[in-house]
């Protein structure tokens, strides 16, 4: 709640007189009226100033700069009668005219600005609790159902939520298992390339320490070791090609089941 301040106000006649305990959010109308009550002259035949800047009534205290002790004027403001008597006096029979018949002045002109500046930040701000609330929804909030909305068309809003969420989800989960199925290739591979460096690195430690001798018979254990390695690694690698099948089932199973009842949906 904006706090409270007083305002000094000097009227059409007399000495200023003092307002307080006035709101910084109240508008200028709001503000002329209770200026016009303890004055006893009529909200309607004077506007507000603040030194040579006319204030318009939509516009609030806060934004015209009116703080704790601003002093403020009175002035006359001549109803539309008297603007055009004192049209004729100035121009005579051209102020009859349409083309110097001015209806309105420039206080007129502002006060409208201001309203349509006013109505137009009350419309931005609705808006702007929309895309709010929107965006909330796109986040994973729960959508609230309108009062108005009936069953059906809510039931009708669930579903295709629903289903765009179980297609996400789809495409997640298949996403998820290359990913998977990616980094266990990477790893046989990795392995594959240590036990091929080890394998050379021990058949040099061998050729240079055993002699001509004990070459043959190392060069044959070390075969026989690098062929059960190999049967090893075969097999291995073969449990990695069913994970990765089976991986891949198991992602795509969900799309295979929508599309099976879409199909059944539509042949019913």
């Amino acid at each position: 709640m904006a706090a409270a301040i007083t305002v000094r106000v000097k009227p059409l006649t007399g000495d200023a007189v003092e307002i307080p305990e006035v709101r910084g959010d109240l508008t200028v109308g709001g503000l002329r009226a209770v200026v016009a009550a303890t004055t006893e002259v009529s909200a309607q035949g004077f506007c507000m100033y603040k030194g040579k800047k006319y204030l318009a009534d939509g516009l609030s205290l806060d934004a015209a700069g009116v703080t704790d002790g601003t002093y403020l004027s009175m002035s006359h403001r001549p109803s539309l009668k008297e603007r055009a008597a004192t049209r004729v006096t100035k121009l005579g029979n051209a102020a009859r005219s349409t083309k110097h018949d001015i209806r309105v002045s420039k206080e007129d002109v502002i006060d409208a600005v201001t309203e349509t500046h006013q109505e137009t930040q009350n419309q931005l701000q609705g808006l702007a609790a929309m895309v709010s609330g929107v965006h909330a929804i796109m986040q994973g909030a729960e959508a609230p159902q309108d009062p108005t909305q009936p069953d059906r068309a809510r039931l009708k809003q669930l579903r295709l939520q629903k289903r765009a969420m179980d297609n996400e989800i789809s495409d997640l989960r298949e996403r998820e298992a290359e990913r998977c199925c990616k980094v266990k290739r990477e790893r046989a591979a990795e392995t594959i390339g240590l036990t091929t460096a080890a394998e050379g690195q021990v058949q040099l430690a061998a050729e240079t320490l055993l002699g001509n001798a004990d070459i043959d018979a190392k060069r044959q254990e070390l075969k026989e070791q690098h062929k059960a390695q190999l049967q090893v690694l075969n097999k291995r690698t073969a449990q990695l090609k069913a994970a990765d099948r089976a991986a891949t089932r198991a992602a795509t199973a969900p799309k295979a089941r929508a599309g099976a009842k879409t199909k059944a949906k539509a042949k019913a």
